[in-house]
């Protein structure tokens, strides 16, 4: 799969990257933060949301969680899915285990409101993404 580069950026600097983050959690598998910059290089410049959303499931399934860190993960699992998968359905299952986890709370709630608008926020997405050509003479008052 090719690889996204961003502003002069090497696929070494990426890949050296990757490697170090992987050799932390191999050591050291708890590290939550590094196992979210990790899920976050998959996804955003590796193109490979599919190893971003494993790599948050694993968060989610760490023990002594709160309600608070476990809607938090699950909410960045939607992200990966629905921004860089497009994946509406997996998106709306990932915040139906909030609701169905956390029932009646203000987390259930919140995911509830978020899977009624995931089709505006996929939308959004895809059009945020097209380049709008306009006419710029009458913007300028050229014309």
């Amino acid at each position: 799969m090719p690889e996204r580069q961003f502003d002069g950026e090497a696929p070494g600097e990426v890949h050296g990257e990757l490697s170090a983050l992987v050799e932390h959690l191999r050591a050291h598998p708890f590290d939550v933060e590094a196992r979210e910059n990790l899920a976050r290089l998959y996804a955003e410049r590796l193109d490979r949301a599919d190893l971003a959303v494993q790599e948050v499931e694993k968060l989610v399934g760490a023990p002594n969680l709160s309600p608070r860190e476990i809607t938090r993960r699950l909410n960045l699992k939607a992200d990966f899915q629905l921004k860089y998968a497009a994946d509406l359905d997996g998106a709306r299952a990932t915040l139906q285990r909030i609701a169905e986890q956390f029932p009646g709370s203000a987390w259930a709630t919140g995911a509830e409101q978020r899977i009624a608008s995931l089709k505006n926020e996929l939308r959004g997405k895809k059009e945020s993404q097209t380049l709008r050509l306009g006419s710029y003479e009458d913007d300028l008052g050229l014309r």
